[in-house]
């Protein structure tokens, strides 16, 4: 979640604690500082010095991160360091590329990908793309699942890299994220409600472990 501009909430008001910030502009290098973690830098280009421009709204607890994203123009983004995050880019209009490893997932509307926390990874934005993005903790991943299986897990979940957004997990998936960027943005009503908050996060982390195919799943299903 990128610190600048970030503004923490008085948290006597509600807990955990809440991150709210927003940006815009045309500078490739100025994109690249607000997407970068000190852990984690991410440098930002335009396709031959093509004018781009880009307005991100970013939500945060201490459980996850949201980003609502707009972009114009051809961007290429790579990512110089792994995040430590699951990523889930679920796009709303537009077309992205992104490298997940050994496969290429082309990220349209009904179609999202998952990044996994260990790599490095990259991506082309094919504007005008909007998009969410959904950025959780492998930590915080790895603790739902220790409470799953009564044993401690760490690395990578290894989630499969694209989802289908049109129906099932993957639609309730997007609602979920929708309803979670919504409500905190502003005077969200999730700032006022942090019982709700956490059970939506909760919600958010188990049905991407239940229902995503990653490298625990069999081992769920027993």
């Amino acid at each position: 979640m990128p610190a600048n501009g970030s503004s923490l909430h008085d948290p006597a008001r509600q807990s955990p604690p809440f991150w709210e910030t927003a940006f815009s502009g045309t500078d490739p290098d100025a994109l690249s500082e607000i997407l970068s973690t000190p852990n984690s830098p991410i440098k930002a280009e335009a396709k031959a010095d093509a004018p781009i421009a880009y307005r991100c709204n970013f939500v945060a607890t201490e459980e996850l991160a949201i980003a609502d994203c707009a972009y114009e123009g051809t961007i290429s983004i790579r990512r110089e360091a792994p995040s430590g995050k699951v990523i889930i880019f679920l796009p709303m209009e537009g077309d992205a590329l992104f490298d997940a490893g050994k496969e290429h997932i082309h990220s349209v509307p009904g179609r999202g990908a998952i990044l996994g926390a260990g790599r490095v990874s990259g991506a082309r934005l094919l504007g005008p793309r909007r998009h969410l993005g959904l950025f959780i903790d492998q930590a915080r991943i790895n603790r739902h699942l220790t409470q799953m299986f009564e044993r401690t897990i760490i690395g990578d979940t290894d989630f499969r890299p694209s989802i289908d957004l049109t129906t099932g997990p993957g639609l309730v998936l997007q609602q979920l994220a929708a309803n979670l960027h919504y409500g905190l943005s502003g005077d969200g009503p999730l700032l006022q409600s942090p019982l709700a908050l956490n059970a939506l996060c909760d919600a958010t982390i188990y049905l991407l472990l239940e229902t995503c195919p990653h490298r625990y799943s069999e081992a769920l299903a027993l």
